[in-house]
């Protein structure tokens, strides 16, 4: 393991039924507020968005799995995937932050002041706390502190599938995100 050994691993959660729920529809999207008579084109979009990401995932053979979104849906769809139940979120981000604190040299670099700076520092306590989004910085951090490939599908027009692979080579543990933009 690539971890210092500080973090227990999860058990794989005995009720998955209860962590899961598959076929449950789309997911609830609330468009943001938009001025007097916009409003009908991001509703469009959204749908437009939606429907584009279920061709894909059904073009891929994937299933859309709703997940909680209260900020922690990031470490909650690796942590569904990985050990069976979303509810091992903070696991996957403890052994997130964990790996990207011992490589501050590689993840510092997209800071002011780089893995030593303050502005890292800060980035990397807001990342402790739960109900903060993932970025992509934590799906490297993810992928390398787990042993992980992460495949992301998007509803973007282009650029709509991103992969993310391990700096270890032996894995053939796969991670499949998707999210509507």
């Amino acid at each position: 393991s690539q971890l210092s050994g500080d973090l227990p691993r999860p058990r794989m959660c005995e009720r998955l039924l209860t962590c899961r729920h598959l076929g449950a529809g789309l997911p609830s999207v609330t468009p943001r507020k938009s001025p007097p008579g916009k409003g009908k084109g991001v509703k469009n979009q959204v749908q437009t968005g939606v429907e584009r990401l279920k061709r894909r995932l059904k073009t891929l053979q994937l299933e859309m799995v709703i997940i909680a979104g209260d900020g922690n849906c990031q470490f909650r769809s690796v942590a569904q995937q990985l050990y069976g139940c979303e509810s091992h979120h903070d696991f996957v981000r403890a052994a997130t932050v964990q790996y990207m604190c011992e490589h501050a040299t590689h993840f510092g670099v997209f800071f002011e002041g780089g893995g030593e700076g303050a502005e890292f520092r800060r980035y990397l306590q807001k990342m402790r706390r739960g109900r903060t989004w993932g970025d992509e910085l934590t799906l490297r951090g993810i992928c390398n502190s787990l042993g992980c490939h992460i495949h992301v599908v998007t509803s973007t027009e282009k650029n709509w599938y991103l992969k993310y692979d391990p700096d270890t080579e032996h894995t053939n543990k796969q991670v499949f995100l998707c999210y509507i933009s």
